[in-house]
């Protein structure tokens, strides 16, 4: 069953950084990442930091484990391959799923990047999203917030979500204003760490920009143990045109 309740005009998105289900406290955990995914009430999220080759002692994947509880379909965005699974992004979502794009950003010299596009039916109308996780260095989240961008023009004739942590320690950094230009502003909401939040790793950014109705940091005592992170959450409005 989905946890999540569809609205009418308006989509709520989020994106999260599970950390592997590994908590403040050291322990892996699905169960709590799940709890935390099903208050948010999102029908799309975008993960990042997904191993699915870690269960809980339940015979799944870390994933699909997530995926069972929420009734969600789960489209994998993996950035490395292991002999036991995959280690990356992924999208939970309760809308239909029309296509997939995986694009590699990976940076000479670094760990493997990606984005996952998927390409949804919300209630009738052309969603774009796209999960990503960005590097630690600026020359290589320059180089991918480019290669994000060209992903992103080829899509301007409807709406377009980006989720992900962009591992931005600086408000109004030069990855963020790359993106800028086909998006306006992003999200600059204090995610990490999730104890006591200082930086706005995670953003949420959407195209049209008057699209965004408002945006949150999910903080409980429960988010603030389930990863490093806190997830942050949005309502988006949907329109006809974006043009």
């Amino acid at each position: 069953m989905t946890s999540a309740k569809k609205s009418a005009g308006s989509l709520t998105v989020a994106s999260y950084n599970i950390h592997r289900c590994i908590g403040k406290d050291g322990c892996c955990d699905p169960s709590r990442i799940a709890a935390v995914l099903k208050e948010l009430n999102a029908t799309i999220i975008g993960l990042q930091e997904v191993d699915s080759a870690q269960g809980d002692g339940t015979g799944l994947s870390q994933i699909d484990y997530l995926s069972q509880i929420l009734g969600f379909e789960i489209v994998a965005g993996p950035t490395i391959q292991r002999y036991n699974g995959y280690y990356g992004n992924a999208l939970l979502t309760c809308h239909k799923v029309r296509s997939i794009r995986r694009i590699d950003l990976s940076f000479p010299g670094r760990e493997p990047r990606g984005a996952l596009e998927v390409e949804l039916d919300a209630d009738g109308q052309r969603v774009q999203v796209i999960v990503t996780h960005l590097g630690l260095t600026s020359a290589e989240r320059r180089a991918q917030a480019a290669r994000l961008r060209e992903a992103i023009t080829m899509a301007l004739d409807h709406m377009t979500v980006v989720l992900g942590d962009f591992n931005e320690w600086v408000w109004g950094a030069r990855t963020s204003r790359c993106l800028h230009s086909n998006f306006g502003p992003s999200t600059t909401l204090r995610t990490f760490p999730s104890r006591f939040p200082l930086f706005p790793l995670d953003r949420v950014f959407v195209r049209p920009s008057d699209a965004l109705m408002r945006a949150e940091v999910y903080a409980t005592s429960l988010s603030r143990k389930a990863s490093d992170h806190l997830p942050i959450k949005a309502l988006i409005k949907i329109k006809e045109s974006v043009i």
